[in-house]
């Protein structure tokens, strides 16, 4: 009886419509149909694997795929591909790790800095797997084998075409510092529009009446198409999401479809892995010469080289341009008009017809962040009373310039995700430029197993725009807490350094006095310290709430 049942409501299941209709229409039906009783995927497989239809409730993709029709695929996404066996097999599945393997599914042999998965060839037979895909050929008759010049990217458009849906407008977030603002900022802006928005990156997934999924800046390939699949399922319209140097550099976002992005700005960062800033600058444009479309808007805040480096990727990628530094007015404009306490007055405008709006930030950073945020969504089809009306309802972003509370004493306690030298220094500026305080604090460190060049730089600019400074431990990871501290006193030696974070945190609030300002950076929204292997409990904002509420 319980066979008749599911077969017959599959039967009656009408066939899906529109452009996100995975090849197997009838498997995503029942996955769809899975998803609501959680039962029909232990038949599924036994009765209906040869009807393309095949039910799973674990990490598969939304097909079940003839091996010749998933290589006509990958041609039409422009990626060569030779294969060397019979065509015939189906792929279930799609993975690149040896941990997480099912039978039928296509492994994809990335090759790692410590790690070869072609040398576990014995462990990928016996799990159940016919077919892998990689650079170096394979000669083992056990195996079909899928070459292509490039096992990232490779990995990426399969993982598209196995998870084939997406927000109808997806925007990329790339630089040095803003990102997670930027995105945070856009998604609320489409929220407050009453559009189903959704934001990904440092701060997870964020949406709308939902508890933020924790998650990276750029997660995997598999893992960010899959998430993308999900949302447009749940019916998400929108998603703003950073794009870190990383994640372009290792093609994670190769097969998502940008419509516009942003370059919110590029300074010293991520050397440990870029080794030079030029590098760094080339993965960052990947985002206008690989990912968004043609005629899409890049917005961008950047200055110096990185700007003019900018431009040429625009031009030469058919790419608009609108620079925050130098603004397009006729199309979109944003204006600063007033700062204080409060927060700021800005002006809009396009083509003559001007909007004033009071948003709740006191730092030109945040504006600017704010301004790419503003032009994405005005672009995306915003009409500026609506874009208004959204903006006039925005919150702080959790972590960045995230004003805390107050000493009874009256003094001002910022917490701040800035981690490298010129976040640092455009953080205290901003307090500096407000002109609302007396003295400035910062309690900083820096982190372990990570650019070691940047800490006496982190010391220089907390000695030229800080009255006081606490150095202190920031994620020292696997390296010795001390030597990190001391590369940072090297140019800072009048300051204060103790190395517990917490009792630093707590010495920096009882020297504040009346109209002093601390701010505790590097940090920013995390809840963890990372010390040796370990993760521990830790939260700034937390901390200084903490004490605050106990010592007034």
């Amino acid at each position: 009886m319980w066979f008749m049942w599911c077969w017959k409501r599959l039967r009656e299941t009408k066939k899906p419509t529109g452009t996100q209709q995975p090849v197997g229409s009838r498997r995503h039906l029942c996955q769809d149909w899975c998803r609501g009783c959680r039962q029909f995927w232990v038949f599924g497989p036994y009765f209906l694997k040869n009807k393309m239809v095949v039910c799973c409730w674990r990490l598969r993709g939304s097909i079940d795929v003839e091996l010749a029709r998933f290589i006509a695929l990958m041609q039409e996404k422009n990626m060569a591909i030779t294969c060397h066996g019979q065509q015939q097999l189906r792929v279930l599945g799609l993975t690149s790790s040896t941990k997480s393997m099912q039978p039928s599914d296509l492994f994809v042999a990335v090759p790692g800095a410590h790690f070869d998965p072609l040398e576990h060839l014995d462990q990928i037979a016996s799990a159940g797997l016919t077919v892998i895909m990689g650079e170096r050929p394979v000669n083992d008759d056990r195996f079909v084998w899928l070459q292509v010049p490039h096992a990232r990217r490779a990995l990426a458009l399969a993982a598209a075409i196995f998870f084939p849906g997406q927000p109808n407008l997806c925007v990329g977030v790339t630089g040095t510092n803003g990102k997670t603002s930027t995105v945070d900022l856009l998604r609320q802006i489409w929220s407050g529009a009453g559009i189903n928005a959704a934001s990904l990156g440092t701060l997870g997934l964020v949406r709308g009446g939902m508890e933020p999924q924790p998650g990276m800046t750029t997660p995997d390939q598999i893992a960010l198409h899959k998430m993308l699949h999900t949302l447009s399922q749940e019916g998400c319209q929108h998603l703003a999401m950073e794009v870190s140097s990383h994640g372009l550099h290792q093609h994670r976002v190769d097969g998502v479809t940008f419509q516009s992005g942003a370059f919110t700005n590029l300074s010293r960062d991520h050397l440990d892995y870029h080794v030079s800033m030029e590098a760094y600058l080339e993965a960052k444009l990947e985002l206008v010469r690989r990912c968004i479309r043609k005629n899409g808007l890049l917005a961008s805040a950047a200055t110096g080289e990185a700007a003019i480096a900018i431009h040429a990727a625009c031009e030469k990628s058919g790419v608009r341009l609108w620079d925050y530094h130098k603004q397009d007015l006729n199309f979109f404009g944003f204006k600063v008009m007033s700062l204080s306490a409060e927060g700021a007055k800005v002006h809009i405008t396009s083509q003559g017809h001007l909007q004033c709006v009071t948003v709740p930030f006191i730092a030109r950073f945040q504006l600017e962040n704010l301004a790419l945020a503003a032009v994405l969504a005005f672009d995306a089809g915003l009409e500026l009373g609506h874009l208004a009306l959204a903006m006039s309802g925005l919150q702080a972003v959790r972590g960045r310039m995230e004003f805390v509370g107050r000493h009874a004493c009256g003094a001002a306690v910022f917490v701040d995700y800035a981690h490298t030298p010129d976040a640092l220094e455009t953080a205290l500026k901003s307090l500096r430029q407000s002109e609302q305080f007396e003295r400035i604090g910062v309690v900083f460190g820096c982190g372990g197993d990570r650019d070691r060049g940047k800490r006496p730089m982190m010391g220089e600019v907390a000695a030229a725009h800080a009255d006081f400074s606490i150095v202190t431990d920031d994620n020292p990871r696997s390296e010795d807490p001390q030597t990190i501290r001391d590369a940072i006193l090297a140019t800072h030696p009048r300051a204060i350094e103790c190395g517990d974070r917490k009792e630093a945190i707590c010495l920096g609030i009882k020297m504040l006095s009346n109209q002093d300002v601390l701010l505790v950076a590097g940090k920013g929204h995390e809840q963890g310290q990372v010390v040796g292997g370990k993760t521990l409990p830790f939260d700034d904002a937390d901390i200084v709430r903490t004490f605050l509420a106990e010592h007034g």
